[in-house]
Order: C-alpha cells, then sequence, then structure tokens
C-alpha cells in the first residue's frame, strides 16, 4: 500500500508539472506570435490567452513547491519517501537522501523567485 500511495502521489504532481509545461509552451507560443506582430496586439482574446497561460504555468510552478501541509506537493513526496525507507535499498536511498537535501537547499531561491513573479505587477 504504501508503495502505490507514493506512485499516486508522484503520478499526481507529474501531471500537474505537464499542465504548468503546456501552459509554459502555450504562453511561449502566443508571445513570440505577440512579439512579432503576427497578431494584434490590442486584441482581448489574444491578451487573455496570453496571461492566463503564464498564471496557470507559474500557478503550477508555485503548488508543486509550497509548502502547505494540505497539498500534495514536492515536500510530501519527498517526506512520505523518507517515511518508506524500506521499500528501498541503502543505495537508492541514500542518493535520493542527497537530492532531498539539494532540493531543500535550492527550495528559498525558488520560492524568492515564484513570489516575486506572483506577486508583482507582471506585463507579459
Amino acid at each position: 500500500m504504501k508503495k502505490e500511495k507514493i506512485h499516486n502521489i508522484y503520478d499526481n504532481i507529474y501531471g500537474r508539472y505537464v499542465d504548468g509545461s503546456l501552459a509554459f509552451v502555450q504562453f511561449l507560443t502566443v508571445r513570440i506570435l505577440y512579439d512579432n506582430q503576427s497578431v494584434k496586439q490590442d486584441d482581448i482574446f489574444v491578451t487573455t490567452i496570453l496571461k492566463s497561460a503564464y498564471n496557470n504555468a507559474f500557478l503550477s510552478l508555485a503548488n508543486l513547491v509550497e509548502r502547505d501541509k494540505d497539498s500534495i506537493n514536492l515536500h510530501y513526496l519527498i517526506n512520505c519517501v523518507k517515511d518508506t525507507k524500506e521499500l528501498f535499498n541503502e543505495e537508492t536511498f541514500g542518493q535520493f537522501l542527497n537530492f532531498s537535501n539539494e532540493f531543500e537547499g535550492s527550495f528559498s531561491a525558488i520560492s524568492k523567485t515564484i513570489e516575486h513573479v506572483l506577486y508583482c505587477e507582471i506585463n507579459p
């Protein structure tokens, strides 16, 4: 059951990562068209797609790294794996711990960037 739970958490996180990535690709595609003036820059439809895709991409990323105890996020996945050490051989678990330590070390920089992007006035 523990292994299945970890797989389900991973699948959930991966699905949200893919959704955010697709939104970012959508944002980049529309932004290129916008910058090249291939679409009218005063078109409300294009502007709405641009802003929506941008917001969706960054909100997806923010949700993956937030520290909300009631959310499924990377911290939750890491804690679940740590709690099920017996499912892994020693080498694999050691590699995982190294990864999780690197992730935690990078988290504050990632969080500051996300906070800046989400809470500042943005003009995509």
